[in-house]
This record gives C-alpha cells, structure tokens and sequence, in this order.
C-alpha cells in the first residue's frame, strides 16, 4: 500500500463527508422553516373552520327556537367568513403546496444521510489502511532488525556451544 494515495484518500473522504454533513445541514434549516409555514397555513385554515363551526351552531340554536336565520349575528359571521375564504384557500393552497416541498426535501436529506453514512464506513476503511500502513513502514522493519539480532546471537550462542561440547570430546 502507498501511504500518499491512503493520505489523500482518507482527506478526500473526510472533505466529502463534510460537504455532505454541510448539505444535511442546509436542507435541516429549509425543513424547519417549510414546517413553520404549514404551521401557518393551518392556523388560518383552523381559523375559517372555527368561523363556519361558529354559524352552524348559530344557524342551530336560531331554528331551534323556531326564529329566522338571517339574524344580525348570522349576518355578521357571514361577511366575517367570507373575507376569511380567500384567505383560508390560499393558505390551503400553499399548505398543499409546503407539504410537496417537504416531501421533497426529506427525500433529498435522507439521500444525504446515507451518503454520510456510507462515506463514514469508508473514512473507518481508510484510518485502518494508515494503520496497517504504519504497522508496515515503521513497526514492522524494526521487529525484523530485532528477529535479524536474535538469530544471529542464537546462531553464535549455537556455535559457541557446538565448540565447548567438541572441545569437552
């Protein structure tokens, strides 16, 4: 292995990875600012859906006591809801409109985070590769230069004992 290609692999990795989590991050920031605006939309929906539940119990309680709808509260709720309906459609439209966006931008972000994901597994392929890479250029010349100096002094620690034994004959 080429301990320059490992390197540059592993900071090419690393940049990657930081460009990915930077882009997670950006579409994180679009999301919460897509969910503020449904929560907006909602509200003026719930708004208009508060004002026609508001009449009908009005329209409910004038038939019950056997009087005319067209009392000046109906009335009343009646131009109120109708300034709200464009409002409340618009803001149905956009809702509609958000919920794609997000839809959308969960789709991308998810890609990001298995991206991520995957280029995490491969930055832990990358350290282990400097590792052995390391075991390989430093430790492991020296644990051969100490094998080299053991077996010499076994091969004179052999032959002075070899020559004591053939001096004793």
């Amino acid at each position: 292995m080429n301990i320059e290609y490992t390197k540059t692999t592993f900071e090419t990795r690393q940049k990657l990875l930081k460009e990915e989590e930077d882009k997670c991050s950006e579409l994180t920031a679009q999301i919460e600012a897509a969910e503020a605006g449904v929560t907006e939309a909602q509200a003026v929906i719930n708004e208009f859906a508060g004002l026609r539940n508001r009449r009908k119990g009005i329209f409910a309680n004038l038939l019950k006591m056997g009087k005319p709808t067209n009392s000046e509260e109906a009335k009343g709720l009646d131009s109120e809801i109708a300034a709200k309906r464009e409002e409340a459609d618009r803001a149905a439209d956009m809702l509609e409109a958000q919920k794609e966006l997000l839809e959308s931008l969960f789709n991308e972000r998810l890609q990001h985070l298995n991206r991520i994901s995957e280029l995490r597994n491969l930055l832990a392929v990358s350290r282990y590769e400097m590792f052995i890479i390391d075991i390989e250029e430093t430790h492991l010349p020296e644990y051969l230069e100490a094998a080299r100096a053991y077996a010499n002094a076994a091969a004179k620690l052999v032959g002075i004992g070899k020559a004591a034994v053939e001096m004793k004959t």
